[in-house]
């Protein structure tokens, strides 16, 4: 077993929102040591990947992963004092740590992060230090609140469909992804099938209703093709000054995905696994009876784009009262 602990400090001064490990301030590694060195045995924690809970007042809201271990303050092995390595004595907002926790076999098995309040000292006599260790989830979450949405026209424009609508355009979410988060690895990035690069954000709120099944754009607006319907366009949040980390919550919990970090990477997955077996009933032993019943209120309104105050209704521009 290892347990890689790395010391990283940024320089004095430093501003607050880049002392993190996404921000394009790098830190200065000083020092990496074994904390297995230092273990004690029998303390440490199950891993623990739960990443989301519902409060008391129903809302929402993600968790991060953890891991919990005892370590003793010297060893007969080196020299490093971890009261020194982890600064317990000092106060200073400049340092982080990295581990990186391998099994027997020396494969990786956990990655996340060690804040100056996750080491605790219950009894200095004891030389005893309780270590806690967080995923990345926090610092993903506290760098990318605090940073703006890039504006649309710095991002490569892949479509713009001739669909009797004017002013229509798309990105793929995969770009808009990767141009907002450039510090960040992906899941998807070096997986050509997965699900999200399937997906278009459009730049503009819009409803659409094609009607005539011969266009050859209908396949496109259809229900079943994976058109991301943000209700207000990804203008609309960078008119707002949206955050980067609200625009990618704003999708990602509406479409029913999850996110986490594991091993380093963010991994954004379907919340229901797919690759269940069918399962055939056989009617004539199983008897299955069920009701649905409904209230809802309709409308229809067809080829529409709100821009700036005006809607496009069929390429007629119309300006609104």
């Amino acid at each position: 077993m290892r347990i890689d602990c790395l010391k990283y400090e940024w320089a004095r001064g430093t501003e607050d929102i880049d002392i993190n490990f996404f921000s394009s301030v790098a830190p200065t590694l000083i020092e990496t040591i074994d904390l297995f060195d230092y273990y004690q045995d029998e303390t440490m924690s199950e891993i623990e990947y739960s990443f989301e809970d519902v409060d008391s007042d129903n809302i929402f809201y993600v968790k991060t992963s953890n891991l919990s271990f005892n370590c003793i303050n010297d060893n007969l092995i080196s020299d490093t004092l971890l009261f020194d390595f982890f600064a317990v004595f000092e106060s200073n907002k400049y340092l982080k740590w990295k581990l990186n926790y391998y099994d027997d076999n020396d494969s990786l098995i956990y990655s996340g992060i060690i804040y100056k309040d996750g080491v605790s000292v219950e009894s200095v006599e004891d030389k005893i230090l309780n270590i806690v260790c967080i995923g990345y989830e926090k610092e993903f979450k506290d760098y990318f609140a605090k940073d703006p949405l890039k504006a649309w026209d710095t991002e490569p424009v892949i479509q713009s469909f001739s669909s009797g609508v004017n002013g229509l355009t798309y990105l793929s979410l995969r770009d808009s992804i990767l141009k907002n988060f450039t510090n960040v690895d992906f899941n998807f990035f070096s997986n050509f099938y997965h699900f999200i690069n399937t997906y278009l954000c459009s730049e503009k709120p819009f409803t659409y209703q094609q009607n005539i099944a011969t266009d050859p754009f209908y396949i496109k607006f259809k229900d079943d093709y994976n058109v991301l319907h943000l209700k207000t366009g990804y203008s609309c949040y960078v008119l707002d000054k949206v955050n980067k980390f609200t625009w990618f919550d704003s999708f990602i919990k509406p479409m029913g995905w999850i996110w986490y970090f594991y091993l380093n990477k963010l991994i954004i997955q379907e919340r229901a696994t797919t690759d269940y077996d069918v399962l055939n009933i056989d009617c004539s032993e199983v008897e299955v009876s069920q009701s649905l019943s409904h209230r809802y209120n309709q409308f229809q309104v067809n080829n529409v784009v709100i821009m700036d105050g005006s809607y496009f209704d069929l390429g007629y521009n119309r300006t609104a009262a």
